[in-house]
């Protein structure tokens, strides 16, 4: 029986993730062999508030959290590729005392930041989170996602202030939780 050519083609979101891979892997290959390319190692801390959507959204509303990254970035002109790792921490509470939530992450990932001075960027990371109740016998843990859009100031040279936003969630059972977080952080280069 001969397989169509429908069959070999890939799913539209492969294509899609393929597309994006080799992008940001031609990206990388001309950020490394481009003589006025420049890397440095970056440390970045963030902190944000946050707040629940979907169906956690009624016993809990949101909470303050903390993420540490450290990451590589790539930069030409005025493009930036900075893949990093990173890990966080997230308190969420509502009206109910027994509504408390601690989530604690790792995630991987990369940041791509276009401009000079102000320099917006996305983000995406996955990962892995641990979700326990503060009040109550419940824990959990699952793979966790993230993406945002953010907005450096590189006016003070190896120093970059910024602001960012980013949509989460962590795909625990039976249910999932997803919060949105707004927030600062600031970006070292070595």
């Amino acid at each position: 029986m001969r397989k169509s050519h429908s069959s070999l083609l890939l799913h539209p979101s492969l294509r899609r993730v393929f597309s994006f891979a080799g992008a940001v892997a031609l990206f990388s290959f001309v950020m490394t062999t481009s003589r006025s390319a420049r890397a440095e190692p970056v440390l970045a801390g963030d902190v944000h508030g946050a707040f629940v959507v979907g169906d956690q959204r009624g016993p809990i509303k949101g909470g303050l959290g903390f993420d540490g990254r450290f990451g590589y970035r790539l930069s030409l002109i005025v493009l930036a590729l900075t893949p990093e790792i990173g890990a966080g921490y997230q308190h969420l509470a509502g009206d109910d005392p027994l509504a408390e939530l601690s989530v604690t992450r790792v995630f991987a990932g990369a940041r791509l930041g276009f401009g000079a001075i102000i320099q917006p960027a996305i983000f995406a990371h996955v990962g892995y989170g641990w979700l326990s109740a503060t009040n109550v016998d419940r824990s959990d843990h699952a793979p966790m996602v993230d993406g945002g859009l953010a907005i450096d100031l590189r006016l003070i040279p190896h120093i970059s202030p910024g602001v960012h936003a980013s949509y989460n969630a962590l795909t625990t059972s039976p249910s999932s939780l997803h919060w949105v977080d707004l927030g600062a952080h600031v970006e070292i280069e070595f």
